[in-house]
């Protein structure tokens, strides 16, 4: 493994995609690899700020931007969207690897960057798409056509029946499917007394993220709470004096959760391996148009520790805050990571 030239590609997508790379990139380097950067929008500037001495290069954006009500034909507008970006970042991988020579290509979610010269990697907790039946197997085989160019899928997840992604990563035929364990770049913090109630963390594509601000503003729950926020704009500064932030880098955000008695966010499942990993108690609210999370707010909404509210119930947050406070943090599995046995495994 000393010396592999790898290049890391995180899908711009809300930030989890690039929070999940973050113990990946870690572990690559504390192995000898040289590590070189792609993305694109927030959620490259996550990566430069956590590696700020790595190479990184901006990769094609997708440029999506929810509508502020979701129906079904808006995924069916974007195909041709998708599928032109999609090439638009393979052309530019080949350019980078002609540049690089890079030995191996790790991609969470981008499904043109890979190269014919490179072992190809793709990290994905979703290899099934959970859309209505009149559009779900022309996606699906879609998605599986991409997912074949790529010589392995590592799903950052535990293997069945300990899954928490349930039926999203399903393993796909013609590709060797592996499990990486719960790809989370928070830790326990031992002995912290929560200061705050709650914790607000914001995330995920624009409109819908300040649309979820401003509703959650107008409730005024620090009235009763307690509260702190991390908004989820790298890109945009605010003062911290008054317990709001902008974003925090991982130490900081880990602190915060720990300091934290109850988090609320979205159900994205990135968040839900942070969860898991710090026995943190979570209030989940999906996004509307996002099938998957929409998906996992109702698989693990009702387990220990974890509560639903839909995005149209809100008021019934203080009611749900009320509930999840006095009860204990709730006790998990450990959480084995496979990293170093997968990467021991390349060529």
């Amino acid at each position: 493994m000393p010396g592999k030239r790898v290049l890391i590609a995180p899908l711009n997508w809300g930030l989890g995609h690039a929070t999940r790379t973050i113990p990946l990139i870690k572990k690559l380097i504390t192995s000898g690899c040289e590590v070189i950067l792609a993305c694109d929008g927030v959620a490259g500037t996550v990566l430069r700020n956590e590696f700020p001495n790595l190479a990184y290069h901006e990769l094609p954006s997708y440029q999506i931007r929810y509508p502020r009500k979701y129906h079904t034909l808006f995924w069916i507008k974007q195909i041709p969207r998708l599928v032109e970006v999609v090439s638009a970042e393979h052309d530019a991988t080949s350019r980078l690897v002609q540049k690089y020579k890079f030995d191996w290509i790790i991609s969470d979610n981008r499904y043109g960057v890979f190269s014919d010269t490179t072992v190809n990697i793709l990290i994905s907790h979703q290899t099934r798409l959970l859309l209505p039946p009149w559009i779900a197997p022309v996606a699906n085989h879609q998605l599986k056509k991409w997912i074949t160019r790529f010589d392995e899928c590592w799903i950052p997840d535990l293997p069945p029946p300990d899954s928490l992604s349930g039926k999203l990563s399903t393993p796909v035929s013609g590709i060797p499917t592996r499990y990486m364990g719960l790809q989370s770049r928070m830790h326990v913090c031992p002995g912290i007394k929560p200061a705050y109630d709650l914790c607000m963390v914001l995330s995920g594509p624009e409109p819908q993220r300040s649309l979820l601000q401003d509703r959650l503003e107008k409730l005024h729950l620090e009235d009763s709470f307690k509260t702190t926020w991390v908004l989820g704009t790298p890109d945009r500064q605010v003062s911290s004096g008054s317990g709001i932030f902008s974003h925090l880098n991982s130490s900081g955000l880990n602190e915060l959760l720990c300091d934290s008695g109850v988090v609320i966010s979205r159900s994205g499942y990135t968040s839900l391996m942070d969860y898991y990993r710090l026995g943190k108690k979570a209030i989940l609210i999906p996004t509307r148009g996002q099938p998957e999370q929409e998906y996992l707010a109702q698989l693990h909404g009702d387990k220990a520790g974890f509560a639903r509210c839909e995005p149209e119930s809100l008021d019934d947050l203080p009611r749900l805050v009320n509930m999840l406070l006095p009860q204990p943090d709730p006790l998990r599995k450990p959480c084995p990571d496979f990293l170093s046995e997968l990467l021991g495994g390349l060529t």
